[in-house]
């Protein structure tokens, strides 16, 4: 036996790919779970670093504001006293790396003083920082690149009061690129970083200084696009061929954006060291189904093994088998059982050998009579031959026959008593055929044989004759309406043709067919299709529906939808279940049995509808009582 057709080869396949299975989707769903609590870990530590961040960065923008607004009430910077001012101002300047200058502008926008570049003094008046606080606010500027130093910084500007009146303005050049400390303290496993970018989407703060000192505008970013419209959030983006997960929050004071962000690649690594561990598992797991696979296969086949054993050695040598292990499980019951078979086998086996014994003494002595009648049997014989054969060829007609079944069990009925005449009559020709080699045949078997062929041939004619006729039904086909010359043709006009033609077909003794159809209606097609359609409907509606209690309805409506035409066909009928609209289409359905039709008049109609009007049908399964058919068809 080839190895695919092992049974035991099928088992150990389907064992062991239902396991490889099953540990595939622990794996799948163990790998899913993993990502998602990494991803959630890697959001949740980049959202509480950005909004640490953004809150470090308004308390320390807010601190630098009090400063300044305290310095601006220093009676020597209200009084613009330069040499009492100048030491307290450079020490400020010293002891906070992040302002790079601090100067004083009078109420017309020219620099009085600054703690550097004394030679670069000019006014400011064009300035915005300079414009708004000389209104009276306190002021920090967009980002601007510095004339002095070239780096981006923003301006903190505060009105300076004598009294209720704005006599100047201080203001404090704050150099961003000495406040990377803020973003220097996240470093997500050396890949991970910040950055903060204006209320303009452009880089202020980053690692790589080259962003810093260009400005980088990356605005077009999703996080950036929603951390300067103030939100605040998690997400994904692509920058420069490389996804990154990010979390943002925005700060209150400036209106500025902190992006917390880390390398998708570098967050998930955990994921293939998982993934290594897990291959092994999977490797070890398949090694161990691989064996218990083999281990129960060869427990579950030795016992049939055993039983195939003891068949062929009874198939050389008869007598009672006998197994080498005895079974107390359901192997055992099968060993009992045919043990059991065998040994009654063996005692009818011996019992006949004793009748075959007793009647070939008894034929022995018989045999002279039968010499006597043999030459008159040699003509019976001959006959008999002339009808075995014609017997054979029925058989070989009620095997064709049988391939016939699978398509209409309405030639069980006829073929069924075909098939069992025949075979009664074969059984009676071997036994006539035993007792003429026994010489055993006397004349009055010989007539009985005789009646019974002549029987059984009248049988077997009658129903061929009721098979012919169920095949008649099965040769008619819609094909000839393939081959009509297209035309103009009237629904309306076609529908009263098979009306008309139907009136007398069934005796049914109360039916009422409408029609609701516009006589201008038509479709291009062959004359008499649409006519055949209705005439199949309507078949099908008096067969089944005749024997209701109430009036036989029938209602036939049409309408047009674009190029299309509609018609709905209703009967109030004893319809039809859910299993019978489900095959309704089906060559030889029928909703019971019977000779008189073979269920071939809605396949007709589906196949006209479909093949050669090219549209469609359909039955309502919603229908409490009764059918309705949806007939769509192009113009």
């Amino acid at each position: 036996m080839k190895w695919y057709r092992s049974f035991r080869i099928k088992t150990l396949l389907i064992f062991f790919s239902m396991m490889i299975l099953i540990v595939v989707a622990i794996n799948i769903i163990i790998m899913g779970k993993v990502q998602d609590d990494i991803e959630q870990r890697v959001y949740t530590q980049n959202i509480d670093a950005a909004k640490i961040l953004s809150e470090s960065f308004d308390l320390f923008f807010s601190g630098l504001k009090d400063s300044m607004v305290t310095l601006s009430n220093v009676k020597e910077v209200r009084h613009f006293d330069v040499k009492n001012t100048d030491d307290l101002l450079k020490q400020i300047v010293d002891k906070n790396p992040s302002i790079s200058q601090i100067y004083l502008m009078d109420k017309e926008g020219m620099q009085y003083y600054k703690t550097s570049h004394l030679d670069t003094l000019g006014s400011r008046a064009d300035r915005d920082y300079f414009q708004m606080a000389i209104t009276g606010q306190i002021y920090v500027s967009d980002i601007v690149v510095s004339r002095s130093t070239g780096k981006p910084i923003t301006v903190v500007a505060v009105p300076i009061y004598d009294g209720d009146e704005i006599v100047g303005v201080l203001g404090a050049s704050i150099d961003l690129t000495k406040v990377d400390h803020f973003i220097s303290t996240y470093n997500y496993e050396k890949e991970g970083y910040a950055l903060i970018v204006d209320q303009n989407g452009r880089i202020i703060l980053h690692p790589n200084e080259e962003y810093i000192d260009s400005i980088l505008d990356i605005s077009d970013l999703e996080p950036v696009k929603a951390v300067v419209s103030g939100q605040s959030g998690i997400g994904r983006y692509h920058f420069k061929e490389e996804e990154r997960l990010v979390a943002y929050a925005s700060t209150k004071e400036m209106g500025w954006g902190v992006l917390v962000q880390t390398p998708v690649k570098f967050a998930f690594k955990e994921i293939d060291e998982i993934k290594e561990w897990l291959m092994v598992i999977l490797s070890m797991t398949i090694f161990c189904l691989v064996m218990v696979s083999i281990v129960l296969s060869n427990y579950f086949m030795a016992p049939i093994n055993e039983i195939v054993r003891v068949i062929e050695g009874i198939q050389k040598k008869r007598g009672v088998p006998r197994f080498k292990k005895k079974r107390k499980d359901e192997y055992g019951l099968i060993q009992d059982a045919f043990v059991k078979m065998m040994a009654a086998l063996n005692d009818a086996h011996e019992f006949l050998e004793e009748q075959v014994q007793e009647r070939t003494t008894e034929l022995s002595i018989m045999n002279q009579e039968l010499t006597t009648t043999n030459d008159k049997l040699k003509s019976t014989v001959l006959q008999l031959e002339c009808t075995q054969e014609k017997l054979i060829e029925s058989e070989k007609i009620s095997a064709l026959a049988r391939i016939g079944v699978r398509i209409s069990h309405e030639l069980n009925t006829p073929l069924g008593v075909c098939l069992t005449t025949s075979t009664f009559l074969n059984s009676k020709t071997s036994r006539f055929r035993e007792k003429l080699t026994d010489d055993m045949i006397k004349r009055e078997y010989v007539e009985s044989y005789l009646e019974i062929v002549n029987e059984s041939m009248r049988i077997l004619e009658d129903q061929l004759i009721k098979s012919d006729k169920i095949i008649g039904y099965l040769k008619e086909s819609p094909l000839e309406f393939q081959w009509l010359e297209k035309q103009e043709v009237s629904i309306y006009k076609e529908l009263l043709n098979a009306k008309e033609s139907f009136k007398e077909v069934f005796n049914c003794p109360s039916y009422d067919i409408q029609i609701s159809c516009d006589e201008d209606i038509s479709i291009i097609n062959g004359h008499g299709i649409i006519q055949e359609v209705i005439k199949n409907l309507l078949d099908n509606s008096f067969k089944h529906g005749c024997s209701i209690s109430d009036l036989l309805k029938v209602r036939i409506d049409v309408s047009e939808l674009d190029n299309e035409v509609v018609l709905t066909y209703t009967d109030n009928g004893v319809g039809m279940n859910q299993e019978e609209l489900d095959y309704v289409f089906e060559p030889m359905f029928k909703k019971s049995m019977g000779a008189e039709s073979a269920g071939m008049g809605l396949t007709k109609v589906y196949y006209i509808v479909t093949n050669i009007l090219n549209g469609d049908i359909t039955f309502d399964k919603n229908v409490s009582e009764g059918i309705k058919v949806t007939i769509v068809i192009p113009k």
